[in-house]
């Protein structure tokens, strides 16, 4: 089925500039070789979310979408034009599979949040400041990433319960958790003044001494793996903080 019969993304994309669009993107790096690139990354990027944008996830699906989409979103993008054929030049999934796998996830990732950060702030009238005063961690697990040998892909997000943006993610690796990863999640993000919430799974000193550090507030939840912090009223993730600051639950 061609890819403007299943959502109108095209409309979508001019809605939020594909000049936009495609300047998110081209902050990513290209891991392809100068050599032989018929199509430019932002635009096989900016496709590619497209197609996730239309409900679809592998590579081969998005590859068959990119190629079965509009001339006019093409053009929109910024696709490469033919002169022989007159026609723009859409990636087949072999491309999109190589690209994809080559990407680098982490800078992918802040490309997007702070496009989504811009576009809310845009919408809003007001100057970026994703998150607003509130920012809250979550880990989850990758939909549909595990596979026959492969665990699945745990990441864990700072968003913004008001409006979900996600302000900052990054995968957890295989040997680890949450917990040593929020100094390098938050890590490009200004906390100063806000207020970080989080699961019992982060009441911990690490966490809470970075936060304070970094001008944060914080409310995070003590459950039995905090015993000696229930029982005091002046609680041990802070020297000196007392039970408002710490922010029982």
């Amino acid at each position: 089925m061609p890819a403007c019969a299943v959502c109108p993304i095209t409309e979508l994309v001019r809605h939020a500039s594909p000049s936009s669009l495609v300047e998110c993107f081209a902050r990513v790096p290209d891991p392809r070789d100068r050599r032989g690139r018929i199509h430019p990354l932002p635009v096989l990027l900016c496709l590619a979310a497209c197609a996730v944008t239309a409900g679809h996830s592998t590579p081969t699906e998005i590859g068959e979408w990119c190629q079965d989409t509009s001339q006019e979103l093409l053009a929109l993008l910024g696709a490469r034009y033919d002169a022989l054929t007159g026609w723009y030049l859409a990636p087949g999934k072999d491309t999109v599979t190589r690209v994809l796998a080559g990407i680098d996830p982490d800078v992918l990732d802040a490309a997007l949040c702070a496009f989504q950060a811009q576009i809310a702030a845009d919408t809003a009238g007001t100057p970026a400041a994703p998150g607003g005063e509130h920012l809250a961690l979550d880990g989850k697990v990758l939909r549909g990433s595990r596979a026959d040998g492969y665990p699945a892909v745990m990441l864990i997000s700072a968003y913004a319960p008001g409006t979900g943006i996600v302000v900052a993610q990054r995968e957890i690796p295989a040997k680890t958790n949450e917990i040593p990863e929020v100094p390098d999640l938050l890590a490009s993000v200004a906390l100063v003044g806000k207020v970080v919430t989080a699961d019992a799974l982060h009441t911990q000193d690490a966490t809470a001494r970075h936060l304070r550090k970094r001008g944060a507030h914080y409310v995070l939840t003590v459950k039995a793996n905090r015993c000696a912090t229930r029982r005091s009223d002046t609680s041990p993730l802070e020297a000196g903080a007392t039970r408002r600051e710490v922010g029982w639950v």
